[in-house]
């Protein structure tokens, strides 16, 4: 597949995110490339710079962007200084193209990067990842994208043979089973070397999604 018009040095360096967005677009930040995001359009398959209003947000990668309400929820990540994150940023359609606004969350959300995030009946899903300053390991945090509270769920492995891997993984939300399907996810470690999900693991999110 080739672009009508080269793509950023952002797709050499630290995958960006890319998010499906209406009307045939498709949202690519994030990264370590300049400047702000491309917009690909399908039908010509050529980028384009969209009208973006409202501050630039802090450059980021290793950050999960997913698609709500015909725009982007963009969580997490870490800046230029590999600092985490912990900021939820909202690029709303607008009349003439979008618009960054920050999602208000309470209490704020520990900073993670290296997670996947999925939206549910208005609310924002971030699952696994990798935080300095806690005691324990990401879950599941659920935000109310109407009222921004946050909360922090752990996740039971006790039926695993392995110890889960929650970073560097690929999730899929399925609605009908109210779960997300974990697909990879691990890494190396220069202390305790390889450690890698054996295959594909099913986690129901039923109990987290009703606040139980």
């Amino acid at each position: 597949m080739s672009f009508g018009c080269p793509w950023s040095i952002r797709s050499l360096a630290d995958a960006p995110s890319c998010c499906l967005l209406p009307s045939s677009w498709a949202c690519a930040g994030g990264g370590r490339g300049p400047g702000r995001p491309p917009f690909l359009f399908f039908s010509s398959l050529s980028l384009s710079q969209v009208p973006v209003e409202g501050p630039l947000p802090v450059g980021r990668h290793s950050h999960s962007a997913c698609g709500w309400a015909g725009g982007t929820l963009v969580a997490g990540g870490l800046d230029a200084t590999e600092r985490a994150l912990g900021s939820v940023l909202y690029l709303k359609p607008v009349e003439r193209g979008f618009q960054w606004c920050p999602v208000d969350t309470c209490p704020l959300l520990t900073p993670r990067y290296s997670h996947t995030a999925h939206v549910h009946h208005g609310k924002l899903l971030l699952v696994g990842g990798v935080w300095f300053h806690a005691p324990s390991v990401p879950g599941v945090a659920v935000i109310d994208l109407a009222t921004g509270f946050t909360a922090e769920y752990c996740i039971d492995t006790a039926a695993l043979e392995w110890p889960l891997m929650l970073h560097n993984h690929s999730s899929v939300f399925m609605p009908d089973e109210e779960a997300v399907l974990l697909i990879g996810g691990g890494g190396n470690c220069f202390s305790f070397g390889s450690h890698l999900n054996r295959h594909p693991v099913c986690l129901p999110l039923g109990d987290i999604l009703r606040g139980k």
